[in-house]
């Protein structure tokens, strides 16, 4: 598809929620980072969030801040 994209970013609203976040991880595909953006979420939002990124091993960062 485009092999010189090395990492993907997304935002868990953009995406539907959770169900579509994880399509989009799956469709991202092998020896590509995954990121979830991360600005100003509060609440069910920001638990959701922390939720794929600990649940979620192939979460190279939980949030594009990260380091």
């Amino acid at each position: 598809m485009y092999p010189f994209i090395d990492g993907v970013v997304s935002d868990i609203a953009v995406q539907g929620g959770i169900d579509g976040t994880m399509d989009l991880l799956i469709m991202a595909g092998l020896n590509r980072r995954f990121w979830l953006r991360s600005a100003w979420e509060l609440g069910v939002a920001w638990v959701a969030m922390c939720h794929l990124g600990m649940a979620r091993p192939d979460l190279s960062v939980a949030h594009q801040l990260g380091g």
